[in-house]
């Protein structure tokens, strides 16, 4: 699961969230999202602000916090990735070339090789999560403007 599912997840609740995603997708379909950059229009906008005004400032300032944090730990998944493929490459290059016993080797490569699937699914999952990614905008919109 993304990072951006979790948080929204873990701020709405699981039915609201499946039910933001199926007003986004809905409107996705009747028009190109990236056409209208107005949030003001998009009835999963103005049902997340009426969430959020019932929410008391302390929560608000805690949700922006943890916003925050949810996204910079999207960009820090996304900048690593280039570091754990390399590691990948020189863990295999140098268990390659240590001469170990084959099944010590082939151990260690499976064990390397799992860890390295776990990183990519993670990034890939990170990298392409248009809906949830495009929901946690609105969502970070709508806590700006209802703290204000």
């Amino acid at each position: 699961m993304n990072v951006f599912r979790k948080r929204l997840r873990a701020e709405f609740g699981q039915k609201s969230y499946r039910h933001f995603v199926t007003m986004c997708r809905e409107e996705m379909k009747e028009n190109n999202p990236l056409d209208e950059i107005e949030t003001d229009g998009k009835e999963v906008y103005r049902e997340m602000c009426e969430r959020i005004r019932e929410w008391t400032p302390e929560e608000i300032a805690k949700k922006k916090e943890r916003l925050a944090g949810t996204l910079l730990e999207a960009f820090r998944i996304a900048r690593q990735f280039s570091f754990v493929f390399l590691f990948y490459i020189v863990a295999n290059v140098v268990l390659i070339a240590m001469g170990l016993q084959p099944a010590v080797t082939n151990v260690s490569l499976a064990l390397i090789g799992l860890c390295f699937l776990y990183k990519v699914y993670e990034f890939v999952c990170n990298r392409f999560c248009f809906v949830d990614a495009y929901l946690m905008m609105l969502y970070k919109t709508a806590l700006e403007r209802t703290s204000d």
